[in-house]
């Protein structure tokens, strides 16, 4: 019972996630178009490695920063600087639409990957879920007639990346207790790479800029925190299904606050998108129930 609960809890978690990373997809939209990428990475990621710092001091018994998988620990780093690099040249020129769009390609291509690094085999309703969830949102962005520029080709890169940096989350994760050492390695590299890659003249953060900055800063350390939990409960082409969710709080956003109203095909995705986490948790409730799924084929992997 244990384990289902936990389980329960990851899909709760990143559930959560979604949401908090829509309003945090929002403000690097904005904040990309002004900061230069050295600036906005390594002062958010560097607030990061403090926290968990201040996280693992205050739990050293639960908590650790050694880790059994130095190389992959290594890939992860420098892919999350791969990700966030590439998503940043997106956002300087794609809408939040396009951005949610690309992403929603997370759990397709998590798929693939999963198959070569941990072996795992998805079944038929699996891939059905996937396609469903990727394949509507991905319609709702050919119907508003959209064109593909070079941001939206960025964009995928940094999916690509984004992707990568998961596995090797979930890799480690499946050898070692890791939360604290999975976000504080990372944000290191990123605190410090960006410097040296493309060094520009920072700009000054006054007024609204700061706080959007700070409010950036602070859903970026609860967002990765609960991913490399969640990461442990549920495998990466789940979590990318539920991240897909990030779709409809975009939606309820425009609905409730800027009191638009939605289009046909929006209502569609939306309920295309409700149908695939659906199927997903039907068919794979045996994997949420039992969170450790996957350690033997991963173990080989």
């Amino acid at each position: 019972m244990g384990n289902a609960n936990s389980g329960i809890l990851g899909l709760l978690f990143v559930t959560v996630i979604s949401l908090l990373a829509t309003w945090m997809d929002a403000l690097s939209l904005q904040l990309a178009k002004v900061v230069p990428w050295a600036q906005l990475h390594s002062l958010s990621h560097l607030a990061m490695a403090l926290v968990c710092l201040c996280l693992f001091t205050a739990f050293r018994s639960k908590s650790s920063l050694k880790t059994s998988a130095p190389v992959m620990m290594v890939f992860r780093s420098l892919t999350a600087v791969g990700a966030l690099g590439f998503y940043y040249l997106a956002l300087k020129t794609v809408s939040l639409t396009e951005f949610v769009t690309v992403n929603a390609m997370i759990p397709l291509v998590a798929g693939v990957v999963s198959t070569v690094t941990f072996q795992d085999r998805l079944g038929p309703w699996a891939w059905v879920a996937i396609l469903l969830g990727c394949g509507s949102v991905i319609f709702g962005y050919w119907v508003t007639e959209h064109e593909i520029g070079v941001g939206f080709l960025y964009a995928l890169l940094g999916l690509v990346f984004s992707v990568l940096t998961m596995q090797a989350a979930r890799y480690i994760q499946l050898r070692e207790q890791a939360t604290v050492s999975l976000v504080f390695y990372p944000a290191l590299c990123v605190s410090l790479v960006p410097f040296f890659i493309a060094p520009e003249p920072m700009v000054p953060l006054e007024g609204s800029l700061m706080i959007v900055f700070v409010i950036y800063i602070l859903l970026l350390i609860v967002v990765r925190l609960l991913t490399m939990y969640t990461l442990r409960q549920i495998s990466v082409v789940g979590f990318g299904l539920f991240l897909n969710l990030q779709f409809i709080w975009a939606i309820l956003i425009d609905v409730f606050y800027f009191l638009d109203q939605p289009e046909w095909y929006e209502v569609m995705i939306v309920v295309a998108l409700v149908a695939s986490v659906s199927l997903y948790i039907f068919k794979n409730s045996n994997q949420i129930e039992d969170p450790s799924h996957g350690k033997a084929s991963a173990a080989s992997a």
